[in-house]
């Protein structure tokens, strides 16, 4: 479970890594359309961003049922309540039961 957990932690941080990179590209892009440097400008945006935003895509795709999430859903929220719920109403009533 620890090595499948560390996998998965790594993909996720590749993934922000690549979308750090989309931002730095994108601003790489701003500056040659500002500086009229036609070649890079095109480059970027038909080259470069292209490619790192299917590498994104592919890097999210593949981390939907793993162990870890970027993202926290309310399905997420409402299992770890009623857990949360049920632990504490056995805890209730043990402590019902110990003192009658």
């Amino acid at each position: 479970m620890g090595a499948k957990w560390q996998a998965e932690k790594s993909k996720l941080q590749q993934a922000q890594k690549l979308k750090e990179e989309l931002d730095r590209s994108r601003n790489k892009l701003e500056r040659a359309e500002c500086d009229s440097n036609l070649a890079k400008a095109s480059e970027l945006k038909y080259g470069i961003i292209p490619e790192i935003m299917k590498k994104i895509q592919e890097a999210e795709s593949m981390d939907n049922k793993g162990l870890l999430k970027e993202i926290v859903s309310e399905s997420d929220i409402a299992s770890i309540i009623s857990r949360m719920v049920f632990q504490l109403i056995q805890c209730y009533q043990v402590n019902v039961s110990v003192c009658l």
